[in-house]
Formats: C-alpha cells, sequence, structure tokens
C-alpha cells in the first residue's frame, strides 16, 4: 500500500511538472542571416530577443566594426543599466518581453599570415584561412551572474581567393596526387606557393615528374618540421624574452617608486633651502646692518681718537706751560720765602748764640 502510494506521488509530481510552462529564450533577426558570408563584406540587422527570464542580457559578436561606426546601436535603449564593448553588450535592469537590438558590423578578414625564418636566414611567408565557425550573435539570459539559457547564430567566411584556388584545383589538375599535393600545401600555409607556382605546374602535371615531385614533397615536410621545430624554439625563446620584460617592468616599477621618492626628497630639500635662503637673507641683512653700525663706530672712533689726540697735545702744552710758570712762580716764591725765614732764623740764633757766648764769658771771670 505504502508501495502504491509512492509510486502515485511520484507520478503525480511529474504530472504538475509537465503541465507547467516551459520558457526558453527565443531570438530572430531581420532580415534573416546566411550560414557564409564573404571575408570583409558588411552585415546589417535587427536583433530581437524575447522570452527572457534573467535581469541581464549580454550580446557578443565576432563581427568586425565598420570604419569608426559602433557595432550596437544603442540609442533606443533607454532606462536600463548598459555596459558597452566593442564586441559586446550587456544590459541589466526591468527587461521588457522583447528587446530589439541594432547591429552592423564586417564580416573579419580571417586570414592568418605568418612569418618564419628558416635556415639561412630566410623568411618564409605562411598564409592561413580561418575556417571556422564564428557567431552573428550570441545572447546570453543571466540571473545573479548566472546564465539560464543562450542562443547564438553562425556562420563560416568565404575567402574568394581560397574558392579560386579550389577551384582551379578541382577543374585544372586531373591527377589526384596532384590535387592531394595541392590541397596539403595549402593547408600547411603554403597557399602563395600552390597558387602561384604549383598550380600553374600541375596543370601541366607530366607524370614521368612524379619522382622529382615526391622529392620536393619530402623536402617540404622536411621543411614544414623544420618549421614546427622553430616554431617550438621561438616559443619557448618568447616565454623567455616575457619573463625578462616582467622582470625589467618589476624593476622600471622600482624604479619610478624610488623616482617618486628622490622627487618627493628633492622638494622637500627645495623647500628646506628655501627657508635657508630666507634665513640667510635675514642673516644678511643684519650683517649689513652691523657692518653698517661698526663703520659708523669705527668712523666715531676714528672722530673720538683724533679729538682725544687734540686733547692730549692740548693737555701737554697746557702742563707744560703750567710747570714753567709753576716753576718761576715756586721758585721767586720759595727765594723770598726762604730769603726771609733764614733772616729770622739767622737774627735769633745769632741772639741767642750771642747771649749765651756773653753768660759764658761772664761765668769765666767771676771763677777766675
Amino acid at each position: 500500500m505504502k508501495k502504491t502510494a509512492s509510486v502515485l506521488s511520484v507520478v503525480f509530481s511529474a504530472l504538475i511538472l509537465l503541465s507547467m510552462p516551459v520558457y526558453a529564450l527565443t531570438t530572430s533577426t531581420t532580415p534573416s542571416l546566411p550560414p557564409q558570408k564573404v571575408e570583409g563584406a558588411t552585415v546589417d540587422f535587427s536583433l530581437t530577443i524575447t522570452d527572457i527570464e534573467g535581469d541581464c542580457i549580454v550580446v557578443e559578436t565576432d563581427l568586425d566594426k565598420d570604419g569608426n561606426a559602433p557595432i550596437f546601436d544603442i540609442t533606443g535603449l533607454t532606462g536600463y543599466q548598459i555596459t558597452l564593448h566593442e564586441r559586446d553588450i550587456r544590459i541589466c535592469g526591468n527587461l521588457p518581453s522583447a528587446l530589439k537590438i541594432p547591429i552592423h558590423g564586417k564580416i573579419p578578414k580571417g586570414i592568418i599570415i605568418q612569418n618564419v625564418q628558416i635556415q639561412g636566414g630566410k623568411v618564409l611567408k605562411l598564409k592561413f584561412f580561418d575556417l571556422s565557425q564564428h557567431v552573428y550573435y550570441r545572447v546570453k539570459d543571466i540571473k545573479d551572474d548566472t546564465v539560464l539559457n543562450s542562443a547564438a547564430e553562425t556562420f563560416t567566411i568565404i575567402h574568394p581567393q581560397l574558392e579560386d584556388a579550389k577551384k582551379q584545383i578541382e577543374e585544372n589538375i586531373k591527377d589526384s596526387d596532384a590535387k592531394r599535393i595541392a590541397e596539403e600545401y595549402i593547408d600547411l600555409g603554403l597557399f602563395d606557393y600552390v597558387y602561384n607556382d604549383l598550380l600553374p605546374l600541375f596543370s601541366k602535371y607530366d607524370p614521368a615528374n612524379i619522382s622529382r615531385l615526391q622529392g620536393r614533397i619530402n623536402d617540404l615536410e622536411s621543411l614544414v618540421s623544420e618549421l614546427n621545430q622553430t616554431i617550438q624554439e621561438q616559443e619557448k625563446t618568447i616565454q623567455t624574452e616575457n619573463a625578462t620584460i616582467q622582470e625589467q617592468e618589476n624593476k622600471i616599477k622600482t624604479l619610478e617608486n624610488e623616482n617618486a621618492q628622490l622627487k618627493n626628497d628633492v622638494s622637500n630639500l627645495n623647500s628646506q633651502i628655501t627657508q635657508l635662503k630666507s634665513q640667510l637673507k635675514e642673516k644678511d641683512d643684519k650683517i649689513a646692518k652691523l657692518e653698517k653700525s661698526n663703520k659708523e663706530y669705527q668712523n666715531k672712533a676714528k672722530n673720538m681718537q683724533i679729538v682725544a689726540i687734540v686733547l692730549f697735545v692740548l693737555i701737554l702744552i697746557v702742563g707744560f706751560v703750567g710747570y714753567n710758570t709753576g716753576k718761576k712762580t715756586g721758585y721767586n716764591t720759595g727765594f723770598r720765602e726762604g730769603k726771609e725765614k733764614g733772616y729770622s732764623q739767622g737774627y735769633r740764633k745769632g741772639k741767642e748764640d750771642g747771649y749765651q757766648q756773653g753768660l759764658d764769658e761772664c761765668h769765666g771771670i767771676k771763677i777766675g
């Protein structure tokens, strides 16, 4: 009973899921686009996107720009958050049920040229034609960075020169081996050699020359092997050079940082030099003032020295005159005072001596 109930539950859930509507991103173009297009041809169409479930639509393309005209025309897309690049556009926001985007571009050339240096210093030109699939557009329906649905429309590039070579190989070369050789050479990138040299030769192909041609085939295969080895060596050299370039870029970045620091240091030094110059100017001004004051003091000192010498001479003159005057005055005064004092003292002394002598004489007379 339980097993039957479980089966019924699973069947019922499946029926519910099957009855739910299934949405899938739908795209269409006006006009319709061919699966093949000639290289360099102009492409102009309007892309319509419906049944959008997410909050963002991303459109990518392999078309090239046609001159300066943008590939995506966003003039009619207003009210959305748009991120536009050359070959992709991202539109986010409240998207409508149908979104139209005009697209204009050119089919890429799709021709790859490689110049490979071989022995003897010669350069071999290899030409490859891009025969892979490209997209007119690739639409991604995105919600929260998750791709819900996607749709695309592809094309391959028609190369007129390659088509002409294939036509000539098919129509003008009757030998199957010669056809195989021409086609292999084209695949190896030797298109110009086939188109310009081998096709005229193979159109007049003589089976008698098969051994010579086989020798050339062997030589060319050896050359191709050598080219592959050379390419590998060049890739290794490129990797080494890239590592060296990265190391040099790191050194350049370090030097730029050091240069910036040096510039900052130089700027600070210049500021300090400016301040020092300002301080030096102030000191020079003070020195100039001091020198001026010193010069004035020297002038005053010189004048004072002259005055002092004059005063000294005057003092000497006055002293000498005073000395002579004092000498004469002192002499006369001393002579007069000495004379008077001598007379007085001589008189007194003579009086005293005469008196004593008289006493002595009188005393002597009395005794006898």
